[in-house]
């Protein structure tokens, strides 16, 4: 139908034109009436393809209704407070865990959050004590007290600190990681291509793409990866150099 309504409005143009240079009446209203009858079928046409697309989507939606699908909804408007703040670290945060183990989160850490200013302090302490890693400045890992591995079965949360005027030595792996930036400016060279970067920016570095940090200033990384679950599965690799 669509092919009718373009050879019926090139009909209509071709009128046209020979309408005005003959000044033939019949001729022009022969190209209104091939000129409306083609629009009319550009209409017909458009709504039914708007029709088909509605039924798709419907069909579509349909099918994605019969998926089966989990979830499991707390049966009350909010949770409960069960523990004051700071109840999590108190028991499991001070190298100290209490006598019975308990797992209220399954293989997830405990511990419902890592304060900053004690990790950072961690970070800047082994920064006085020893040399930093030519790859990763002074890098550490948030864990699960209870278990020593990471903080989440699938996903390991990082730490670092580079100094001032550190350019780190390539390394890359099969872990795709995403940087948050906490502290201090720099440059991130990932593959072929450079990103600078300041407090609050984020860059990713995708699977086995080389990774070279500048610190222009002394420069605090947050960042996590897929590594546990690769690590798990045997999947995991890391080249330094």
């Amino acid at each position: 139908m669509l092919i009718v309504a373009l050879v019926l409005a090139v009909i209509g143009l071709a009128a046209l034109v020979t309408a005005v240079v003959t000044s033939n009446e019949l001729i022009a209203w022969v190209c209104i009436a091939a000129s409306v009858v083609g629009v009319v079928l550009l209409i017909v046409d458009a709504l039914r393809e708007r029709s088909k697309g509605e039924a798709s989507e419907s069909a579509a939606e349909e099918a994605d209704a019969d998926e089966p699908e989990f979830a499991e909804d707390y049966p009350e408007a909010q949770q409960p407070v069960t523990a004051r703040e700071g109840t999590s670290l108190a028991r499991y945060g001070s190298n100290l865990a209490p006598l019975e183990p308990v797992t209220p989160f399954g293989r997830t850490s405990p511990i419902f959050s890592y304060p900053y200013a004690r990790s950072r302090e961690a970070l800047a302490t082994l920064a006085k004590n020893g040399d930093a890693d030519a790859c990763h400045g002074w890098k550490l890992q948030f864990i699960n007290p209870q278990s020593g591995g990471p903080a989440m079965p699938t996903i390991g949360a990082f730490l670092q600190l580079l100094p001032q005027g550190m350019r780190t030595s390539p390394c890359r792996s099969t872990d795709s990681t995403v940087y948050s930036v906490a502290e201090g400016r720099g440059k991130a060279h990932i593959g072929e291509q450079s990103f600078s970067f300041e407090p609050r920016d984020t860059f990713v570095v995708p699977s086995w793409h080389p990774l070279t940090l500048e610190a222009g200033d002394e420069c605090v990384l947050f960042s996590y990866s897929d590594r546990p679950a690769q690590q798990a599965l045997g999947f995991w690799r890391e080249q330094r150099g």
